[in-house]
């Protein structure tokens, strides 16, 4: 099944939209390491395989390195311990606010059994809100920011 936002509202289950598949790294993996994977693969959070799913963000890598960690240390020591994960069922419009209300930039989706099964971007989830609410906005701005290509599954 191809995924696509092209077609995506405010009640559109984010399991249908434009998801980035989740980057794993083991919890031994240096913030070296981590900083090179999201560079690698464009994103902005790993997650940290450990006996719960954890995350590592942009955001905290900076926090870190900012505050004198060594980039020797660890993604596990690092990690975001239960993060905010919503089910792939979830209406956008709501992801979005969970988002909002977290003060989070991505959404961890899960399947039924919790597992996560990709991320999903407040950028993504702004830029189909925008095209719904107001297309005269959005299509200037589409010309020069493409959506991203559907993954597939």
């Amino acid at each position: 099944m191809r995924r696509t936002s092209a077609l995506a509202g405010p009640d559109s289950p984010v399991g249908h939209l434009h998801l980035l598949p989740p980057v794993h790294v083991g919890p031994d993996a240096s913030l070296v390491e981590v900083a090179r994977l999201l560079r690698e693969h464009e994103v902005s959070l790993v997650v940290v395989d450990l006996s719960e799913p954890a995350v590592v963000t942009e955001r905290d890598l900076v926090g870190a390195l900012a505050s004198g960690r060594s980039t020797t240390s660890s993604a596990g020591e690092l990690a975001t311990q239960h993060p905010v994960m919503v089910p792939a069922s979830m209406p956008l419009a709501e992801a979005v606010a969970v988002m909002l209300d977290h003060g989070i930039r991505h959404l961890l989706v899960c399947d039924e059994a919790g597992r996560p099964v990709g991320t999903f971007s407040s950028r993504e989830g702004l830029r189909i809100l925008l095209r719904q609410t107001d297309p005269g906005l959005w299509e200037p701005w589409a010309h020069t920011n493409p959506a991203p290509p559907p993954a597939s599954t």
